[in-house]
C-alpha cells in the first residue's frame, strides 16, 4: 500500500510538472546560444560567452573579445549606460567553484573598447539615481560594502559591515553619497536595516528586524524606499511596505500589502511595479510550493502573479523589459502587443 501511495504521489508530481511546463509566457529568441548568453538589450548589443574562458561583445557589424583568461571562467554583465558596462568574472570557477571566492569587476567602454579594473568584490550592483555601483569585499577578515563613482572609480568610499557572515549579500539602494541605505547583521545573525552618510562619515540604525530568520530585500524609487520583509517556515509571511526617502522614523512607513505566503526576494521597481519572487503554495499539489514572480502595482494596489514556471531563481533587468530566465529558454512577462501574459491577482491579508 505504502509503495502505491508513493507511486501515485510520483506520477501526480510528473503530471504537474508537464502541465506546467507549457508556459503562457513568450519565449525570447536570442542570435546567441542562450547557453553563452550574458546580455542582450533587444536593440543588437549582445555579450556572450567565447569558448570557456572568454567574453565577447557583438553590435551591428562590430565584434570583440571583451577579456579573456586563462582559466574557464563565470562572467556577469550589468548595463550603466549605453557606453558603459560593468564586468565581473570570476577565475577558474568550475574548477574551484566557491561562493565565497571574490571576482574581479572592470568597467568596459564600448566606444573606446576600454577595460578599466575597479577591484574584487563579490555581488556588484548599479545605482542609476547616484551614478554608483555597489559590492561587498574583504579585507583582513573584515566585511565592508565598497561605492565607487561609474565616471571615476578614484571616486570610492567604503561603508565597514558587522556581520561575520562571509555569504551575507547586502540590499543597498544609493540616493547620493548621504543617503545610502543598507542592510546589515548584527552578531546574532538578525538582519539591520542602516543609513549611511559618507560626507559626515556617520551611520544609522533605521531598523534592526526581531528574528534571524528574516529575508529583506530593498528598492527605491526618486522620493520612496520599498522594503520587502519575509519568512518561510511552518508560519510563512510576506510583508511590502514604503517609506519617504530621508525619513529615519521606522514606525511611518506605509504598507502596501501583507500576504501568508513566503519567502520573497529579489525587489526591483520597473514602470512604477514592483517585481519580485515570492514562494507559493502550488496549486497542483500539497507537497510543493512554488517560486513565482509577482508584481505589485503601485497605482491600482494589487499583487499579481506574472509566471507560471512553478520555480523561478532569478530576475533579469533589462532596460524597459524584464527576462526570466528559465532551464534553457528565457521568456518576456509580456507579450507581442505589451500586455501581461500572466495577469492574475493575489489577495492581501490587508
Amino acid at each position: 500500500m505504502a509503495f502505491t501511495k508513493f507511486t501515485k504521489i510520483i506520477i501526480s508530481s510528473l503530471l504537474a510538472t508537464s502541465v506546467l511546463s507549457k508556459s503562457a509566457l513568450l519565449e525570447l529568441s536570442t542570435r546567441q546560444n542562450v547557453h553563452n548568453l550574458k546580455y542582450d538589450d533587444l536593440n543588437g548589443i549582445t555579450f556572450y560567452l567565447k569558448g570557456k574562458n572568454a567574453i565577447a561583445y557583438s553590435a551591428k557589424n562590430r565584434a570583440n573579445t571583451v577579456l579573456e583568461k586563462k582559466t574557464d571562467s563565470e562572467f556577469d554583465v550589468i548595463k550603466a549606460s549605453d557606453d558603459l558596462y560593468i564586468i565581473s568574472v570570476k577565475g577558474g570557477h568550475y574548477k574551484d567553484f566557491s561562493y565565497i571566492s571574490e571576482s574581479e569587476i572592470y568597467f568596459y567602454h564600448i566606444k573606446k573598447n576600454q577595460l578599466d579594473f575597479v577591484g574584487k568584490g563579490s555581488y556588484p550592483k548599479f545605482h542609476h539615481k547616484s551614478n554608483y555601483i555597489s559590492y561587498t569585499k574583504e579585507d583582513e577578515s573584515k566585511l565592508f560594502l565598497e561605492v565607487v563613482n561609474i565616471k571615476n572609480n578614484l571616486d570610492r568610499f567604503s561603508i565597514p559591515l558587522v556581520t561575520k557572515d562571509i555569504l551575507h549579500q547586502s540590499e543597498v539602494e544609493i540616493f547620493d553619497d548621504s543617503l545610502i541605505y543598507y542592510t546589515d547583521k548584527s552578531l546574532e545573525f538578525k538582519i539591520n536595516l542602516n543609513i549611511f552618510n559618507n560626507r559626515s562619515k556617520k551611520k544609522y540604525l533605521l531598523h534592526q528586524f526581531d528574528k534571524a530568520n528574516k529575508v529583506v530585500s530593498l528598492a527605491s524609487s526618486d522620493k520612496k524606499v520599498f522594503i520587502l520583509e519575509s519568512s518561510g517556515g511552518q508560519n510563512p509571511y510576506m510583508d511590502l511596505t514604503e517609506l519617504e526617502k530621508g525619513r529615519v522614523d521606522f514606525t511611518k512607513r506605509t504598507p502596501l500589502i501583507n500576504t501568508q505566503s513566503g519567502p520573497a526576494f529579489n525587489l526591483n521597481i520597473l514602470n512604477n511595479e514592483l517585481f519580485f519572487i515570492l514562494t507559493l503554495k502550488s496549486e497542483n499539489s500539497n507537497l510543493f510550493n512554488q517560486r513565482e514572480i509577482v508584481s505589485f502595482n503601485l497605482e491600482d494596489k494589487k499583487l499579481y502573479q506574472r509566471t507560471d514556471l512553478n520555480y523561478i531563481s532569478n530576475i533579469v533587468l533589462h532596460n524597459k523589459s524584464i527576462l526570466v530566465p528559465y532551464k534553457d529558454k528565457i521568456y518576456l512577462l509580456k507579450n507581442k502587443e505589451g500586455k501581461f501574459s500572466i495577469n492574475k491577482e493575489i489577495k492581501s491579508k490587508l
